[in-house]
């Protein structure tokens, strides 16, 4: 039979395996700390793995930063960017392992799980220890999946709905800064690329709100300097697009190279006031008019024929010199390693050369 939605490879790639030894009715491993006193938590086979499931950080709540309000909310079509209010000691205990592409877990106790146990959603944090506020943690979110079970996604939904001010009801919890961009080897980002003497330019591609997992990585990597940056970035309607002034600066100071591709067909959503924005939206067409394969063309696309043929060909970046960052659903993880595959040098460098934070 089919596996449930829940399980799907669509929904994670898994990069440490899949979990099927999970909590009764749910996809919830019973293998963590929280369930030490439950009964069904110690019949055999539960209490003997190491729970794969648990790449995202720890389960132990005495790793929980209380989110005492919203700051600040902005909402720009199916995206909303929302600002968490936490103490200056919790914000440093959140940040203290941060690395580009880092994924915080936003967590809500619930009487609707499976022994009361809280719920969470996982968000690639937005904003970096360097240029963040302290006391503020940002992430962008979009639409929460419907067809899920309603356990799942819980979190997403509450997220959304919070109003600004005091967080009320429920408490809210946030887990420290976890993971960040690694590759095949496990190597994080940072590491890899210092004790890789050989890569010149670093190339990224996000979808939706994967932008505010690159968006840290292009910050820190901009201030080191020393790498070209180049952004290929998918969303429907280039109104709604996140970050917009911080684009627009990076872009006119030259510290990065945007491409555009906006997927709606309405002349109004590939319009913008700003000559940056306009120039990459530009470049995406230009792209998409090269677009061989049929049918629609997304970012992923676009980073595999400017390997070929567009800006990345043109300053001289390969797989040779160049490091890949992927940030959005696991249909643009795979789709892009599937692409890259077709390059030159493929097998040698992609297990160095891409790195993902799921």
């Amino acid at each position: 039979p089919s596996p449930l939605n829940e399980k799907k490879p669509s929904r994670y790639p898994a990069p440490t395996g899949l979990g099927f030894l999970c909590a009764p009715g749910t996809c919830d491993p019973a293998v963590q700390n929280r369930y030490n006193g439950t009964f069904k938590a110690t019949e055999l086979g539960l209490a003997v793995l190491e729970c794969p499931c648990n790449w995202f950080g720890s389960d132990c709540s005495d790793d929980w930063v209380a989110v005492e309000r919203v700051l600040r909310k902005e909402r720009l079509g199916d995206f909303e960017t929302t600002v968490f209010g936490v103490s200056e000691a919790d914000w440093q205990r959140v940040m203290a392992e941060h690395r580009p592409g880092g994924v915080v877990r936003v967590q809500a106790p619930s009487p609707t799980a499976w022994g009361d146990r809280p719920l969470e959603q996982p968000y690639a944090l937005a904003n970096d220890r360097e240029s963040g506020v302290v006391g503020e943690l940002e992430v962008l979110t979009g639409p929460p999946e419907t067809h899920y079970h309603p356990t799942v996604t819980e979190v997403a939904f509450r997220v959304r709905a919070l109003p600004v001010g005091p967080v009320a009801g429920t408490p809210l919890y946030i887990n420290p800064s976890v993971a960040g961009f690694f590759n095949k080897h496990y190597r994080f980002l940072l590491d890899a690329l210092e004790g890789d003497a050989a890569v010149a330019h670093v190339a990224m591609v996000a979808s939706g709100a994967g932008l505010s997992g690159v968006r840290t990585a292009l910050a820190t990597l901009s201030r080191e300097g020393g790498k070209a940056l180049h952004l290929f970035y998918g969303l429907r309607d280039v109104r709604h697009l996140p970050y917009r002034e911080l684009l627009v600066r990076w872009v006119a100071a030259g510290q990065v190279g945007l491409t555009l591709l906006v997927s709606s067909g309405d002349p109004a959503a590939r319009e913008a006031p700003e000559p940056e924005i306009a120039a990459a939206i530009a470049a995406g067409q230009k792209l998409r008019a090269q677009h061989a394969g049929g049918g629609k063309m997304y970012a992923q696309h676009a980073l595999h024929l400017s390997f070929l043929a567009g800006s990345l060909s043109e300053a001289g970046a390969a797989l040779s010199n160049t490091a890949v960052v992927i940030c959005g659903r696991s249909e643009l993880l795979l789709d892009t390693e599937a692409l890259l595959g077709e390059l030159p040098g493929s097998a040698d460098y992609l297990p160095q050369r891409v790195f993902m934070n799921i």
